[in-house]
């Protein structure tokens, strides 16, 4: 997922750390440790990462009443 966006997140001045550090001791966490499997990269600027999240919502249709 990050492999698809590396090179225009890197043309846009994004460090590499920053998308893929999942190590929290050395540095502040990068892209990679706060994705999920489920999610997409939507959007890449220079101030900016958009994630799409995934998530499961449960819908409850109701029975008509006559």
């Amino acid at each position: 997922m990050i492999e698809a966006i590396e090179n225009q997140a890197g043309a846009l001045g994004w460090p590499s750390e920053l998308l893929w550090n999942d190590h929290f001791p050395e540095m502040a966490p990068g892209l990679a440790a706060v994705l999920e499997p489920n999610d997409e990269i939507a959007e890449v600027t220079t101030e900016y990462i958009s994630v799409l999240r995934s998530r499961r919502e449960l819908l409850r249709f109701p029975r008509m009443r006559s």
